[in-house]
């Protein structure tokens, strides 16, 4: 039974569904961010409450109302907000729900952009600290967790164990957890499937634990985090069955440099049966893109924005490395860059299969190369990139036009394993154009 509660008050509908569900598992998903047309009539609780008035108001005390008495049939729950008042209020009620059987998947979002520079902690301060019981019968069959922008007190939270799907995003410094607290939580799921830590993790880092194992784990996501804390979350977790690795830094040369050197490093190889990697953010230059990719021998989806990505790595796709690549995505590449590549890899024996492309790439490019391109594989896909949708337009120019970009281009005159330089590729790629293009 699924509710959403976008209707006109007093909720009528959503109360006669409950009742004629009986005992029928919910699955309840509440958005009350922020409208985008003021103008529009406020007759909704998701209108209502994010019309100014305070979250305690007879809007969302109506929706908890109804909702709590059924807090035994709640199979997943999703919270989405954009102000930590509002957050504030469902923790506090879920303090009063004495158990939860049922619930899989318990999801808090909130969107508030504001944060207290001199304390380091996003939204009131009095909101730092948070309710210590919430859900204080335990939720035994919680398997998803996630929590952006939402901190709770980590230290007597029993709820997170057994996880199979953790996300914690966006916490500011002051209220994430301790390496402690994070160890634990770690530890005791240790069926974890999957972990995306993305402007969160330990506040302190003071690790005094052996490196757990997450036997099970096939999904890493790390983003928008400093790259020593990136470096100590792949010491201290073991997971010889990662599949899946999205990585998202705003580093410098260096500082990529630095993570490659020590997590590739490693001897028990972490990355030996990833078959999925994707870069949103990877600053790195030709010679450490080749150090990274000899890592990924099983790869066979690539996917890449290459707005923060420098287009140089694509030399070392054209030396054969990713030998089990087959599948490619991008933002931010224009057809001749994929053209290129794709007769490459092709005359190589390494032909990529799959192909996707983001939609103003391919709308920007030339009609007779887009169609080459498209006969050149097996399947070929547009897709709309929504991250990229709000994005300053001036972030293409500056990646194309920078002096940076030149350097990096000047400092791929390097030979690969088999003393092919970029030079002779380069002469290789004259040729592709007077035969392929023209």
């Amino acid at each position: 039974m699924y509710l959403d509660f976008e209707e006109p008050a007093p909720y009528e509908r959503s109360r006669e569904w409950i009742k004629r569900s009986k005992e029928a598992p919910l699955t309840i998903d509440i958005n009350l961010e922020s409208l985008e047309d003021p103008f529009k009539p406020i007759n909704t609780l998701f209108e209502y409450v994010t019309s100014g008035k305070q979250p305690t108001d007879w809007a969302v005390s109506s929706i908890v109302d109804i909702l709590l008495p059924h807090a035994h049939r709640w199979k997943s729950f999703d919270l989405s907000a954009d102000n930590f008042e509002t957050i504030y209020f469902w923790l506090l009620k879920f303090c009063d729900v004495k158990e939860a059987p049922l619930l899989e998947t318990l999801v808090l979002y909130c969107d508030e952009d504001t944060q207290d520079d001199s304390s380091g902690i996003a939204g009131p301060l009095f909101l730092r600290e948070v309710p210590a019981k919430i859900f204080p019968g335990g939720l035994p069959r919680l398997v998803n967790l996630e929590l952006w922008g939402i901190h709770i007190d980590w230290s007597s939270v029993s709820f997170m164990r057994e996880l199979k799907l953790l996300t914690l995003a966006y916490h500011a410094q002051a209220v994430r957890p301790s390496t402690e607290a994070f160890a634990r939580i770690l530890s005791e799921s240790p069926s974890l499937t999957s972990l995306a830590i993305e402007s969160s993790g330990p506040a302190d880092w003071e690790w005094g634990f052996e490196p757990i194992l997450l036997g099970d784990l096939q999904e890493l996501a790390l983003a928008e985090m400093p790259i020593t804390d990136a470096i100590k979350i792949m010491e201290h977790i073991l997971c010889p069955k990662l599949k899946s690795l999205r990585l998202d830094f705003e580093a410098d040369f260096d500082e990529i440099r630095l993570f490659i050197d020590v997590v590739c490093g490693k001897r028990e190889a972490p990355f030996r049966n990833v078959e999925f990697l994707r870069l949103d953010g990877f600053s790195c230059l030709p010679k450490e893109a080749v150090t990274l990719f000899k890592e990924f021998r099983n790869v066979q989806s690539l996917q890449v924005n290459f707005y923060y990505v420098p287009q140089s790595i694509m030399s070392a796709l054209r030396k054969g490395l990713l030998p089990s690549l087959h599948t490619l995505k991008t933002v931010g590449l224009n057809l001749e860059t994929i053209w290129r590549l794709l007769k490459v890899r092709r005359d190589i024996g390494l032909p990529i299969k799959k192909l996707c492309l983001e939609q103003e790439d391919v709308l920007d490019g030339d009609e007779k190369l887009l169609n080459l391109i498209k006969d050149s594989v097996e399947e070929f896909e547009v897709f709309v990139d929504s991250d990229m949708e709000d994005e300053d337009n001036d972030l293409e120019d500056e990646d194309n036009d920078s002096e940076d970009e030149d350097d990096w281009q000047d400092e791929d005159d390097w030979d690969d394993e088999d003393g092919n330089s970029v030079d002779e590729e380069d002469s290789e790629w004259e040729d592709y154009q007077s035969d392929g293009v023209d």
